[in-house]
């Protein structure tokens, strides 16, 4: 018991050490994945064979992350209302990739923090590697092109 403690206030001084990558709680983590979903969709559309199916697991494993947010968003008493899907810039698929690598890394960092909640840490803990499995399919993706 008293390892977990210590265990505990370790994690919490290096959290405290480390901004909150969305500033604005889980509903800047719902826009983060919406932001990524709609990159992965656009991706799946310009995308042929098997680097577009590898695009399209991207994007479902984005939408299901979504989805859970969503559903942490709603258990916490929040808003929890659909959000748009932003439009991607137009840019090289290299570098769409690329930005969305960092963006789920951030998100990683994100969800490990919240993982010491009581109430929802297992749950930031699964979106966790979910995510970093994302980051797998992501440098997959990019070596196939």
């Amino acid at each position: 018991m008293e390892r977990m403690d210590k265990s505990r206030e370790v994690w919490q001084r290096v959290l405290q050490s480390q901004p909150a990558v969305p500033r604005d709680g889980i509903r800047g983590l719902r826009r983060e994945s919406a932001a990524l979903s709609g990159a992965y969709r656009q991706l799946t559309a310009s995308l042929t064979g098997k680097a577009g199916e590898k695009a399209g697991q991207l994007y479902r494993g984005e939408t299901e992350i979504s989805a859970c947010v969503r559903g942490l968003e709603i258990l916490r008493g929040e808003d929890g209302g659909k959000l748009k899907y932003p439009q991607p810039a137009k840019e090289p698929t290299q570098r769409l990739l690329r930005g969305c690598y960092h963006r789920t890394r951030n998100c990683i960092a994100e969800y490990t923090a919240r993982t010491v909640d009581p109430e929802t840490g297992a749950v930031f803990r699964e979106l966790a590697d979910r995510a970093q499995k994302q980051c797998a399919l992501i440098a997959e993706l990019m070596g196939m092109l």
